[in-house]
């Protein structure tokens, strides 16, 4: 059987991770712009590291 305290532990750990996927779910809505825009430019990032210099067209100045 299931003692008070172990519910009562049972309810605080529940109520304290629903609180902060709440908080977590809220930063993200908030800051959904910024996190897309900073996805967007390290897939970039990423692509051109793959890409090698040849395809890139790249011409040193003289």
């Amino acid at each position: 059987m299931i003692t008070d305290i172990q519910l009562s532990v049972f309810a605080n750990v529940l109520g304290v991770s629903l609180f902060l996927l709440v908080v977590l779910y809220h930063y993200i809505a908030a800051n959904y712009s910024k996190i897309l825009i900073t996805s967007i430019l390290m897939e970039s990032l990423i692509q051109r590291k793959k890409t090698p210099m040849k395809q890139l067209n790249f011409r040193p100045s003289r």
